[in-house]
């Protein structure tokens, strides 16, 4: 053991004789004495002081409140969309004959994309056709026949005329004049009926025509066509599908001109007018495309649920494809003598906004209102003055009544 190592060292033979003989009470003593030493050590060791050092002011890089005049702008964005699209149908049922394009292939107005069979419309088209020439022959036949049998209505109206002249009491004269009579009515009878079917003959020719339209417009709807030029999107139906009418078939874009749909808060919508010019900013944000968009419309009423108004821009579509994302920034009515602050020095907490004014190398933390924020520029309508000296960035880290050094 150690405490018999330390109290019981080797002893040699006549060391032991000589311990053997040592009063007991001697080591008793000794074991006093040392714990006493160690005490009166703990108790006398010197405190070590804490060494308290005054926390340097923090360096912070301030800004002045100063007023200015800002040309606003509402910077929104979204993505593009084709500027027309077309989703094309049958108006037909029928199984499909020939799919004549693919995703992807420009097409330009009145190309033939897909059809149908269409031996069955040109057999209708021929028989109402072939119907209609009738009509017509018949009409031009019964005009004639009306001009002839005014001409001989005329001719036996005379006749019995001059029968009645010949003489009343000639019994032959009177045979023919009764004979002559019957013949005119005859001839007024066929005459009328020859007129009614002139007229009706018009009626019969119009339904004929519109019979022969329908045909054709029938066998027209036989072949789908590009109303007009773009890309084609999609096509839903392979040859030998079964086609039914009102069903998508081909979805068609027109990318020469996108449009980017937007909402905006009432300020953005009472700036805008139909026909300005807005520029946008689309594409890879490190090198985007910028250009010009047109306001093709404008809502004047806005949506109810989220207080907005929709518009909508047009741009060209060169180098651009749908669903690209875009920011437009469109020009609000312009701020003048406005107090203005860094918008990295404003902090927001709990809906509320503050900044840091510096007095006498102390940062205050102030809340102040906040108006239009213009780029990096925060308006500010109540809480500062202007020449006010506030921090300019990293406000986060200050803590309100906190030693700073401002650095300009």
């Amino acid at each position: 053991m150690v405490f018999s190592s330390i109290f019981y060292p080797k002893l040699y033979p006549d060391d032991r004789q000589i311990l053997n003989k040592t009063p007991k009470k001697y080591f008793i003593f000794l074991l006093v004495g040392i714990g006493l030493v160690v005490t009166l050590l703990v108790w006398t060791k010197p405190v070590q002081r804490a060494d308290l050092k005054e926390t340097p002011p923090t360096h912070v890089a301030v800004a002045d409140v100063s007023v200015r005049d800002l040309a606003a702008i509402d910077t929104v964005t979204g993505r593009l969309q084709a500027a027309r699209k077309a989703v094309l149908q049958f108006e037909l049922a029928g199984q499909l004959a020939e799919r004549k394009v693919e995703p992807g292939q420009r097409v330009e107005a009145g190309q033939v994309l897909l059809t149908l069979p269409d031996g069955d419309y040109q057999d209708a088209l021929a028989d109402v056709q072939a119907q209609l020439e009738q009509a017509r022959a018949s009409s031009a036949r019964d005009r004639e026949l009306l001009a002839l049998a005014g001409r001989e209505k005329d001719l036996q109206a005379q006749a019995v005329e001059r029968f009645e002249r010949l003489g009343r009491d000639a019994l032959a004269s009177k045979a023919q004049a009764d004979e002559a009579r019957a013949r005119l009515l005859q001839l007024q009878s066929e005459l009328a009926r020859l007129r009614y079917s002139t007229d009706t003959a018009q009626a019969t020719l119009r339904q004929r025509e519109a019979a022969v339209s329908r045909a054709a417009r029938n066998l027209e709807r036989t072949s789908l066509k590009a109303p007009f030029s773009g890309i084609v999107n999609a096509v839903h139906v392979q040859p030998g599908d079964a086609v039914a009418p009102n069903v998508p078939a081909v979805e068609l874009l027109d990318i020469e001109q996108l449009d980017l749909y937007v909402e905006v808060a009432g300020a953005s919508a009472a700036a805008l007018k139909l026909g300005q010019q807005v520029k946008v900013r689309a594409g890879d944000p490190a090198t985007p495309v910028q250009t010009m968009a047109e306001v093709v419309a404008l809502q004047s009423d806005p949506n109810l649920a989220t207080h907005t108004y929709a518009v909508r821009l047009r741009l060209p579509g060169r180098g651009l494809l749908p669903g690209t994302l875009a920011a437009a920034e469109l020009p609000l009515t312009p701020l003048r003598n406005v107090l203005v602050v860094p918008v990295a020095a404003v902090e927001q907490d709990e809906g509320s906004a503050y900044v840091f004014t510096v007095r006498n190398g102390i940062a205050q933390r102030t809340q102040v209102k906040l108006g239009a924020r213009v780029q990096d520029v925060q308006v500010i309508t109540a809480g500062v003055q202007v020449g006010e000296k506030i921090v300019a960035r990293d406000v986060a880290a200050l803590a309100d009544g906190e030693r700073v050094v401002a650095q300009l």
